[in-house]
């Protein structure tokens, strides 16, 4: 499978880059008789459904033309989610602007943080607490972030 997942990556690749759209994840799960490829991809603001099935019409048209997968499959593109955790910097950039919910290791315990993502950065994020304060937290102390719902 891991075969697979890196063709497949090579194959996606350019057509993300041509359409500048993020890819977040890559699964394939079953069996080679019942494969399931999940392409999660997202843009800043957020990818919609339109374009997840035009992606989706391109991905399968370049998997056709290089047979990669010989047999039937299903193929699923679409948004990672709001609950998924953010873990790369490039993660952060892409929300750049949203509520967000850090866990971060303070030493021996979390400590929580609640704002808006100000900025990110190789190293490290900013972000505006509820309250007004601007910190900068060590990407590599995040134990983990999770998007909020602004009410």
């Amino acid at each position: 499978m891991d075969a697979l997942i890196e063709k497949l990556r090579e194959l996606i690749e350019p057509i993300l880059e041509a359409n500048a759209v993020d890819l977040v994840d890559l699964e394939v799960r079953g069996s080679k008789r019942n494969l399931l490829l999940r392409i999660f991809v997202d843009v800043p603001g957020g990818i919609s459904i339109n374009e997840c099935v035009r992606l989706s019409r391109e991905f399968e048209d370049a998997i056709e033309m290089e047979n990669l997968i010989p047999g039937a499959y299903r193929l699923e593109v679409s948004s990672p989610g709001i609950d998924r955790p953010l873990k790369t910097v490039r993660d952060f950039q892409r929300n750049i602007g949203r509520l967000v919910e850090i866990q971060v290791y303070e030493e021996d315990r979390l400590q929580k943080f609640r704002g808006d993502i100000l900025q990110a950065e190789d190293a490290s994020i900013k972000i505006q607490q509820e309250n007004g304060d601007v910190i900068d937290i060590p990407i590599d102390r995040i134990h983990k972030a999770l998007i909020q719902i602004k009410w």
